[in-house]
């Protein structure tokens, strides 16, 4: 979760990020499976996911 903190400067402004998958489960049910990654569906508003797509690099389709 940390990482999570680490971007609230970089949004700037209060934002959604819906996420599913590995981490989402790890921390809805307290497992301790590890995971690497974080899957989000998609990043609200538009100008906060601009300025994170911007700070962390390229979009993957």
């Amino acid at each position: 979760m940390s990482f999570l903190r680490e971007l609230d400067p970089i949004a700037g402004e209060p934002t959604k990020i819906p996420c599913i998958g590995g981490f989402a489960v790890t921390q809805h049910y307290g497992s301790s499976r590890t995971t690497v990654d974080l899957d989000v569906i998609d990043v609200a508003p538009i100008a906060s996911r601009n300025r994170l797509l911007e700070a962390g690099g390229k979009v993957l389709l």
